[in-house]
């Protein structure tokens, strides 16, 4: 994963949504590095909890409806990006609330 695109997309959004009413905090690029960074062990985590316990008895319905709505690489990378920005963003809310 490409954490250069998470910073920079985390970035744009906090530009974005500095033109709304609400204040938002001022968040400094060593901060933005820290919170993408422990997001991308925390995603990692989860989703290798997740993926490992997860799965499927071949030829049961359930297997067949699984491979026939197999996911593409790309979709699959974006939504990991998504979680890691998600959770990135928690953990910078969380850091200016407790600070």
């Amino acid at each position: 994963m490409d954490q250069r695109f998470i910073i920079i997309y985390l970035t744009i959004l906090l530009i974005y949504s500095c033109n709304c009413s609400i204040p938002m905090p001022h968040v400094d690029a060593k901060s933005l590095e820290d919170a993408v960074r422990d997001a991308e062990s925390a995603v990692t985590q989860q989703l290798n909890a997740v993926e490992n316990a997860r799965s499927q008895v071949p030829g049961s319905p359930a297997w067949f409806a699984a491979a026939s709505g197999r996911i593409k690489v790309i979709a699959k990378n974006i939504s990991v990006m998504a979680l890691v920005a998600e959770e990135a963003t928690l953990q910078l809310a969380h850091r200016s609330v407790t600070s």
